[in-house]
């Protein structure tokens, strides 16, 4: 699970605060729509920066690189798990109210030469100041997996110590309650539901946030029937958010699998997009047009549906635009491909499918709606 929370700076450009929610497979054009939102403007005012991104991916590095080596836009907090980034929200999202670029900038430098110094490592040079440090914040992450690491670090080292004091027979590692997947979820879902209460509390404290929260997906798998005298067979048919063990499903049953974790985390979404790739076919290309011919194509499925062309069914996509800027959302295909032909009016708010694009223009006219009826 990847976070980013956008807080309010002096003057608040959204009216509502909005959590998104954004799926797919690794390299599916999650971290792209991430930055369309980061660098997204009305009139010249930046919807979703300064940000305090809580790094957890280098892969975010690159996609994301023009606004994370920015230090007027980000300020960027190391995180390996869902306590660390628990541990930067509640920096700099304190019940008091977020903290200033600055400030955050600060704090973040104070808590990577901490850690520096307890692995014997030379800290970075400190970030460069800039001139929106006093601007309230923004924030961002992959945390889950890393929280089921730290789990059987913390369950081994416990382990360690009882082993010390005992003069008994000592479990085998084949038998270790830190191999133990089992073991291993459970200190992930609690670390992770601690994050998402904590970052739900935020949005309803502070208006005009803009949470967004990246999570990555596996294979949906399904029963399948066998042939006479042989046993039912699991079959991958589609994707599934991952995070935390979902079961599989009964062939023919309409129904979703989730974790807990998950439904936790969607619960809290207004709205919840499935990033898709869409992967050229080379074969019945010749070996030498190969290179000259159309790469991957990033694409969005923004409403539940079954049986999307090679995609398979999507139950956990989510709208809830409502009143206010919220609404274009509705507004939206459900299947958003800039090869796929949708209402003209919103090709004119993007070629292609673009979660920055669309609330920047939702902002805008809400704004001159404001001002007319003024």
């Amino acid at each position: 699970m990847r976070v980013m929370l956008k807080c309010k700076r002096m003057r608040t450009i959204l009216p509502q605060s909005v959590a998104i929610a954004i799926t797919g497979a690794v390299n599916s054009g999650k971290t792209w729509q991430i930055l369309s939102l980061l660098t997204a403007e009305v009139d010249g005012e930046p919807i979703a920066t300064p940000t305090l991104y809580i790094l957890a991916e280098a892969s975010a590095e690159g996609t994301a690189g023009e606004v994370l080596l920015d230090p007027s836009r980000c300020c960027v907090w190391p995180a390996t798990d869902c306590e660390e980034a628990l541990d930067a929200v509640l920096a700099c999202f304190p019940d008091s109210g977020p903290l200033t670029l600055g400030e955050a900038k600060a704090k973040a430098y104070a808590y990577v030469v901490k850690r520096a110094a307890s692995e014997h490592r030379v800290p970075p040079p400190p970030p460069k100041p800039s001139a929106r440090d006093g601007e309230l914040l923004d924030t961002m992450s992959t945390l889950y997996a890393g929280s089921a690491i730290t789990g059987g670090r913390h369950l081994k080292k416990e382990a360690e110590e009882k082993a010390k004091r005992s003069i008994g027979p000592r479990a085998g590692k084949k038998d270790a309650p830190w191999n133990d997947p089992r073991n291993l979820g459970l200190y992930a879902a609690k670390q992770c539901g601690d994050l998402i209460d904590r970052l739900n509390g935020v949005t309803q404290h502070h208006r005009g946030l803009i949470l967004l929260c990246t999570v990555h997906t596996c294979p949906a798998v399904e029963i399948m029937s066998g042939a006479e005298g042989e046993p039912p067979t699991m079959m991958a048919v589609g994707e599934t958010p991952n995070l935390g063990a979902a079961k599989p499903v009964k062939a023919g049953l309409n129904i979703p699998s989730y974790s807990a974790t998950w439904n936790s985390l969607a619960a809290k979404m207004n709205i919840i997009w499935h990033c898709i790739e869409d992967v050229p076919n080379f074969d019945r290309t010749r070996r030498e047009e190969i290179n000259s011919g159309p790469g991957c194509i990033h694409a969005v499925i923004t409403a539940k549906g079954k049986n999307y062309p090679n995609v398979g069914t999507v139950l956990w996509a989510k709208r809830q635009g409502g009143e206010g800027p919220l609404g274009i959302f509705n507004e939206l295909p459900a299947y958003w491909h800039q090869d796929v032909p949708c209402d003209p009016a919103i090709a004119t708010i993007s070629s292609g499918p673009s979660i920055g694009a669309a609330l920047a223009y939702a902002t805008k006219v809400w704004r001159a709606q404001q001002q007319t009826a003024a």
